[in-house]
């Protein structure tokens, strides 16, 4: 009963959340687009920052015990995500600069 009771929380907040961008959208004149492609990019962002949370974690020996990673597995996933952090910030600068010209 609760756990419905929580699902339907989410998707009504999934709603409003949706309706209000629909909202925004229309008293901005920003195209659909461009807010398309700035959620992507947010999005890009995140996986990234929960991949070094991962990471993170995954070399904690009093964690995992013997299951952790090696310093060299750590270092790869660290400098990895890492890279795909600061490609996706250069993009959503590029993006919110075109989004936001249109204004």
């Amino acid at each position: 009963q609760e756990k419905s009771w929580r699902s339907n929380c989410v998707w009504l907040l999934v709603c409003l959340v949706g309706t209000a961008i629909a909202f925004v959208n229309a008293i901005l004149k920003i195209q659909a687009a461009s807010l398309i492609t700035i959620a992507q990019v947010f999005n890009a962002i995140l996986l990234p920052l929960v991949a070094l949370l991962v990471v993170y974690i995954a070399g904690k020996k009093h964690l995992l015990g013997s299951f952790s990673s090696s310093k060299l597995l750590t270092v790869a996933g660290l400098i990895s995500s890492s890279i795909t952090l600061v490609l996706s910030g250069v993009a959503l600068t590029r993006i919110s600069r075109q989004a936001f010209s249109a204004i």
